[in-house]
């Protein structure tokens, strides 16, 4: 009696396992007249009360059309022993409306070979299909918004760059002037340090304006990444690596050179490097930057929090965006800057 009941509930709570999942269980005899069994779960499924009996003419006839003909061939190829079938079909339910279902089967037969009976099982995949059409429409509209942010990004970075140059810069260079013939009648040193402190900030201000403007080149990436680094760190010894055979999407191809330009830029500002390398591959269906340096290193925690350095939180905003990843380290004497982006 003990047993009995303890397999009466492993037996529910099978079934409980398999009606949450969609999966119900099914066999055809096939000697004699063809007969299905269908478990409640296909009931279920298929929109058919349980005193209901199908044949085997009654599913043909609710598979949709258009699946109709691969159900058949791949039933009768398991049935002449060339394989099992594990296939995707449309049903239409006698309501009118659609599932979708995945059935697997297995021929059983006798001691000769023949084929007697096919069992199998079958799985409403329905709502998690519609689940998955849903996220990529969702992924699609995602990207289609970062697309756009880039592209508003893209327009205010030439904003800036036109206010830059029309503004502060020329404003600056007129006090410098002005400065200038000042101190050609009274040279006392706090106009001269005024004076050096002027031209230090329209230095400064040219060398951000240059970043700004600077446009990714559509041009041979090898090449592009040379003038990058020939303009950028001239003082450097760098080693330029790419190995890319492939035409990359140009938000990959932009925001990766826009990562290798701002890596570059920090290396001429801060680092005090001797040497450094720029490697970019593809890999594992990724676009894969690499920039290191050999300078002092720096902490990329309170780098990051600090004002004047919102470069590198652009830059892996920018990564993150395209749904790459943006990994830093560095420790004196070695600094990695890593961006990989998917290429789909």
């Amino acid at each position: 009696m003990a047993e009995s009941a303890e397999l009466r509930r492993v037996l529910l709570h099978l079934q409980s396992a398999h009606r949450l999942a969609g999966i119900g269980s099914w066999e055809a005899d096939l000697d004699g007249a063809p007969r299905l069994r269908w478990s409640p779960e296909v009931h279920e499924i298929a929109g058919l009360p349980l005193d209901q009996k199908p044949t085997f003419e009654d599913f043909v006839a609710m598979v949709h059309p258009d699946d109709r003909p691969l159900f058949l061939e791949a039933r009768s190829a398991a049935i002449a022993g060339e394989r099992p079938y594990a296939i995707d079909l449309r049903v239409v339910l006698p309501n009118g409306g659609q599932r979708q279902i995945h059935i697997v089967a297995e021929v059983i037969r006798d001691e000769d070979g023949t084929a007697v009976r096919l069992v199998g099982a079958v799985q409403d995949r329905t709502d998690q299909l519609e689940a998955l059409r849903r996220l990529r429409l969702t992924e699609v509209a995602r990207r289609d918004l970062l697309q756009r942010l880039l592209d508003t990004a893209e327009i205010e970075r030439k904003r800036l760059g036109r206010h830059l140059e029309s503004g502060p810069i020329d404003r600056l260079a007129e006090i410098e002037q002005r400065l200038a013939a000042s101190i050609a009648a009274d040279a006392s040193p706090r106009w001269t340090d005024a004076l050096t402190a002027i031209r230090k900030a329209i230095d400064s201000l040219h060398d951000t304006l240059t970043d700004i403007q600077a446009e990714p080149s559509t041009g041979d990436l090898a090449e592009t990444v040379g003038i990058l680094v020939a303009e950028t760190v001239p003082d450097v010894d760098v080693t330029i690596d790419v190995d890319v055979d492939m035409a990359l999407r140009p938000p990959v191809r932009a925001t990766l050179l826009r990562v290798v330009q701002e890596a570059l830029h920090n290396i001429r500002k801060h680092a005090g490097a001797g040497r450094a390398s720029v490697t970019w591959s593809v890999q594992s269906g990724c676009a894969h930057v690499t920039v290191a340096d050999d300078g002092r290193g720096f902490d990329v925690g309170a780098t990051q929090r600090q004002p004047g350095h919102l470069g590198i939180v652009a830059m892996r905003d920018r990564v993150v965006a395209l749904g790459g990843e943006l990994d830093i380290r560095s420790r004196p004497g070695r600094t990695v800057v890593d961006a990989r982006l998917p290429l789909a």
